[in-house]
């Protein structure tokens, strides 16, 4: 295998996962497309090496191609967001407990000044008593829901605070 190729293979593989970054911190949208000449361009590579990270995308399921259209990131569904929400209630507790077992005061100190952070965020986000909380439509054959999904990202904030204290 030539040098060349082996580069190739290496800038196609780090595209991946900078594509991947892009699509999981919401750089790129759902359900828009990806202009490959900006994003190449925006990258400094060539287009073959990111259609090449595209395409393996396609195939871990993050993005979906269409022919004569291109790539679009592929949107997640009502019941992968449950799923990866339960996930992390299960993951994220016992990190918690790791973290605070190994945490140091100033650590600590700053672990509670972001969960004050998210409190806010979570708080902006709550649906308020006596409004009606906002349905959302997820297609004809998903249930529809609305709210409530901030209770998901507290719950993981609440465990690490019930551990800390204990720790202390």
């Amino acid at each position: 295998m030539s040098e060349a190729a082996v580069i190739a293979r290496n800038l196609s593989g780090r595209l991946v996962e900078i594509v991947r970054d892009l699509i999981i911190s919401g750089a790129i949208s759902e359900n828009e497309p990806i202009r490959q000449d900006t994003l190449a361009a925006e990258l400094k590579v060539s287009k073959i090496p990111l259609r090449e990270a595209l395409t393996r995308l396609v195939q871990e399921g993050l993005v979906v191609a269409y022919p004569n259209r291109g790539f679009y990131v592929r949107a997640m569904s009502l019941a992968e967001a449950e799923d990866i929400f339960a996930l992390r209630l299960k993951l994220e507790p016992d990190a918690a407990a790791a973290a605070c077992a190994h945490a140091g005061a100033a650590e600590r100190a700053a672990a509670e000044r972001a969960l004050a952070l998210l409190d806010l965020d979570a708080a902006a986000h709550a649906p308020q008593r006596g409004r009606a909380e906002p349905r959302v439509s997820h297609g004809a054959d998903q249930p529809r829901r609305g709210g409530g999904e901030h209770r998901y990202a507290l719950a993981p904030a609440r465990a690490f605070r019930s551990l800390c204290a204990q720790a202390s």
